[in-house]
């Protein structure tokens, strides 16, 4: 067994994770930061070198002698979309800052920072200010410091899968800029050697280069389907980012922002390790496409779930709504009802051995008495008296997906609630489905 005690913060994001396998695996003893310790398996909570810290990182009062004790710190801290009113300014900057000054103040040795590749580069998007921001801040410090830089995550690459299943993807330019995209298993491996190390930066990705045609090739592949692949020129890419700016919520911006930002530069990183490979990372996601939203909750295992709707349940929605239900929210009814992380929810069927209840039903049906919605949504969560996340549907046809839509719940000059109109926040359930299971990840 190590004797040096880690503190690790974000271990239970997706990058978090394979981070507190590998110290543990190690054998170091190891403290970590969560929000909900209940959220936590059985297993992780009864292991003799872990200890669970409950403390919001936003929150420098409850980090109080969090780095008591402790030798080194890594911070896997940092947000990709900007939500629950957070922002990348109180995440990736002041969240970690609230950490450096607890390791100041305990006289920690070390500090280990996950950043992004390029963040020079970025400084002039929201996110890769805040990050470089607290980097800048790090390095001023007086600490010994390592600052990874990874080039991408696997897990980003699920776009191109997404795409492709939808028989198309869309390129800039020529599709030309390269990465080598890296595992999260393989990242954490570099991180963990680097409490060892003396290295002030590391600049790393996987062992694989591709183009980002060739990742799009890649997944069609994966798909057993012919390429069909777009390229649309540059100054498109430049005007959604300029338009984009002004008419969408910063929320939604942010990660827009980020992602076109990335698909315009090259992000080859020097160091390239790594077992895992890409293809078979995309066939494992293909193959696992069975039972999809189950497999999703039981990966993270951060989040509750009801049982799954059977065809006459599922009817039963439908008459009682007069609409017909997509056929992706169908199979998400059939393979786990509903679910919630905390008291933030996709709602559904709630069952149990012995009981259903139909919250999707009730909550639909009193908004559109009390609030006049209108008859071509669901309701798939309401924040009382503030806003509505809400499903397109037809009474028609049986649509294969839809959008998902946010709506701001306001009160009139009257006193009366009402809705107002809804917005665009997602081009399909599966993508606010992927958001969702981001609450756990942040």
């Amino acid at each position: 067994m190590k004797t040096e005690k880690i503190l690790l913060a974000g271990a239970t994001g997706y990058l978090g994770q394979y981070i507190l396998a590998a110290l543990l695996r190690e054998e170091y003893p190891t403290r970590i930061v969560v929000r909900n310790k209940s959220k936590l398996s059985p297993a992780l909570l009864t292991h003799p070198l872990l200890e669970v810290v409950e403390a919001e990182v936003t929150q420098p009062d409850t980090l109080q002698g969090v780095c008591k004790g402790v030798h080194k710190v890594i911070s896997s801290v940092g947000i990709t979309r900007q939500k629950d009113g957070l922002t990348y300014e109180q995440v990736d900057f002041q969240a970690n800052k609230n950490l450096l000054d607890e390791a100041l103040l305990e006289g920690v040795r070390k500090f280990i920072y996950v950043s992004v590749f390029k963040g020079e580069a970025m400084r002039h998007i929201a996110i890769g200010a805040a990050k470089e921001r607290f980097v800048d801040t790090l390095k001023a410090s007086g600490l010994d410091y390592c600052i990874i830089r990874p080039s991408g995550f696997y897990s980003d690459m699920t776009v191109f899968l997404k795409m492709a299943k939808k028989d198309k993807i869309c390129l800039f330019g020529k599709g030309q800029y390269a990465m080598n995209p890296i595992h999260g298993e393989d990242l954490a491996e570099v991180c963990v050697a680097q409490l060892e190390g003396y290295e002030r930066e590391v600049n790393v990705g996987g062992a694989e280069i591709f183009t980002q045609t060739e990742m799009a090739r890649l997944a069609f592949e994966v798909l057993h389907k012919p390429a069909n692949i777009s390229y649309l020129p540059d100054w498109v890419r430049r005007l959604i980012l300029k338009m984009g700016k002004y008419l969408l919520p910063k929320s939604i911006y942010g990660a827009i922002e980020f992602f076109l930002t990335i698909m315009a530069m090259d992000a080859v990183a020097p160091m390239q390790v790594g077992k895992h490979r890409l293809k078979a990372f995309f066939e494992s996601i293909n193959s696992s496409a069975d039972r999809y939203y189950l497999k999703r909750l039981k990966q993270s295992g951060e989040f509750e779930y009801s049982l799954g709707a059977n065809a006459e349940e599922i009817k039963h929605i439908e008459e009682e709504l007069g609409i017909l239900l997509p056929e992706v929210y169908v199979n998400f009814l059939s393979e786990c009802g509903s679910c919630n992380y905390g008291d933030v929810y996709i709602n559904g069927i709630y069952k149990e051995k012995d009981s259903i209840s139909y919250p999707i039903v009730e909550l639909t049906k009193q908004l559109r008495e009390d609030l006049h919605l209108s008859e071509d949504f669901i309701v798939l969560h309401y924040e009382v008296d503030e806003f509505l996340t809400l499903y397109k549907v037809s009474n028609r046809v049986r649509l294969k997906d839809a959008k998902v839509f946010e709506a701001e719940v306001y009160c009139n000059d009257k006193g009366a609630f009402e809705i107002d109109k809804p917005t665009p926040m997602f081009d399909s359930f599966e993508e606010y489905f992927e958001d969702f299971l981001d609450l756990a990840e942040d």
